[in-house]
């Protein structure tokens, strides 16, 4: 039966309260004994567990994955990868800027700034990709710049698009690095 609540005001009793001049909200004793009373307590309970459990999901989830576009203390600072695609428009100053070339991209795979390169095959013209880790796009762009070919005149038709590679032997690069979605697993 619904009875009256005792309010304490700075740990002094105040008296009682009469039932039907509080707010049903304050009134607590007889919202346990409704079913509406139960029914919101029991929602109440459930969305707090579930906040809770999904703060943990969360946390333990960022805890034992890394993604390098967020994560500060990933193994490299925030890089992009980047695919460039280009086309030799001169037979001939792309076999006589070759060596040099090849130089430049070991280079670039000694720093670190380059992840695959090499010809697209069955095209009309000679045709190539490079995928390249960079800060920004700007600095994709300066790599490419500074390729021997580029500086005499042997790329056209460039394209460089930033590239997210979820699954596969790149996935340690994308932003969702998770080792069930590369080839060993």
């Amino acid at each position: 039966m619904n009875q009256p609540l005792t309010r304490l005001e700075n740990n002094k009793p105040c008296g009682s309260i009469n039932p039907t001049a509080v707010p049903s909200t304050l009134y607590l004793s007889g919202a346990l004994e409704s079913r509406l009373g139960r029914a919101l307590i029991f929602c109440g309970i459930t969305a707090i567990v579930g906040v809770a459990v999904g703060w943990l999901v969360t946390h333990l989830y960022d805890r034992t994955t890394s993604n390098p576009h967020t994560d500060q203390n990933h193994r490299r600072k925030i890089m992009t990868l980047y695919i460039a695609t280009f086309t030799h428009p001169d037979k001939e100053g792309w076999a006589e800027h070759l060596d040099a070339h090849v130089q430049y991209l070991m280079k670039l795979l000694h720093d670190g700034k380059l992840r695959a390169s090499g010809p697209l095959i069955g095209t009309e013209q000679k045709q190539a990709i490079l995928v390249l880790v960079a800060q920004d796009r700007h600095e994709a762009e300066q790599i490419v710049a500074d390729d021997p070919y580029d500086i005499h005149g042997q790329i056209s038709d460039l394209t460089i698009v930033e590239w997210d590679p979820i699954f596969g032997s790149f996935n340690a690069d994308s932003s969702r690095p998770d080792h069930r979605l590369t080839p060993d697993h």
